[in-house]
């Protein structure tokens, strides 16, 4: 009996022992009533799990949010699109010959040479349809207007010209591939039709000797 007593007075635990009805034992008696040893124990250890509960779970909540992944905003997203590329090309179908102008922000289509080369070529006089073709088409950025569909379109209108083809100025390779590879004054055969390169535009709109070497390049171009 003592070494319970001991043991619960080493745990804190407040020992009550009775005595015999005296004079002494009504002051030994608590001065006011108090819950239980036993009742704070418990109600301690209860507080303690539900406080250790809350800080386990706590971290894995944290962590959760962390790991949810970041969506792009929409300027974000245009900004990794591919930039749009510009150019502005003419194009005039006769009825023997398409002629394909690369023209700069202002410039125009030089109509008298294409039509004095239709000429020399075919003979007579004739009325082409004429395209402008602008990029961007449309000031949007709900389209796609890229450089891989700015190939799409340009290949597209160049397939739809006749069977020969005259290209003038520079810059059309990187829209037409097949024009990359050729030179200046040069013809090769594309698909079902043929091309032939003059790339120094403005030299020829300004100089008459290029004109005529022009034409005699074109004329030995009809020949083949």
């Amino acid at each position: 009996m003592q070494t319970r007593q001991s043991y619960l007075k080493a745990m804190g635990i407040e020992v009550w022992r009775y005595r015999a009805p005296g004079p002494l034992a009504v002051s030994e008696a608590p001065s006011a009533p108090g819950p239980r040893p036993s009742q704070n124990a418990a109600a301690g250890i209860d507080a303690a799990a539900a406080v250790l509960k809350r800080t386990a779970s706590t971290p894995a909540v944290r962590q959760d949010k962390q790991a949810a992944p970041s969506r792009p905003s929409s300027a974000q997203q245009r900004d990794s699109r591919e930039p749009v590329p510009e150019f502005r090309l003419g194009l005039l179908r006769y009825e023997t010959l398409g002629i394909v102008v690369s023209l700069s922000p202002t410039g125009a289509v030089p109509r008298r040479l294409c039509d004095d080369i239709v000429r020399l070529l075919a003979g007579q006089h004739e009325t082409p349809s004429y395209h402008l073709l602008e990029w961007p088409m449309l000031d949007s950025s709900s389209i796609d207007q890229s450089l891989s569909a700015a190939r799409q379109v340009v290949t597209q209108k160049l397939t739809q010209l006749p069977s020969r083809v005259l290209v003038l100025g520079e810059g059309l390779g990187e829209y037409f591939g097949p024009l990359a590879s050729l030179a200046d004054g040069e013809a090769a055969d594309i698909g079902r039709q043929n091309f032939m390169l003059v790339s120094n535009l403005e030299a020829l709109k300004s100089s008459a000797d290029q004109k005529r070497q022009l034409m005699h390049r074109l004329q030995r171009w009809q020949q083949t």
